[in-house]
């Protein structure tokens, strides 16, 4: 469980990342992963609530994996 955390913690953190200062990056990667369905529009819409949040979420996890 405590792998699970960092490894989510780290995605989050990415993901957060990307959305702030490379969200190009991020919908390339988007097109090839969402073949079915699409949220693109409203993430990246609100790409920069988006990013904070995955990073609030990233560090807070990082918090509890360091904390365990």
């Amino acid at each position: 469980m405590i792998v699970f955390t960092l490894i989510v913690a780290m995605i989050a953190l990415l993901t957060g990342l990307s959305l702030l200062w490379a969200p190009d990056v991020l919908q390339r990667l988007g097109s090839v992963l969402n073949r079915d369905f699409t949220i693109d529009d409203v993430i990246f819409a609100n790409r920069k609530v988006f990013g904070l949040l995955f990073l609030l979420i990233g560090f807070y996890l990082v918090f509890l994996f360091f904390r365990m």
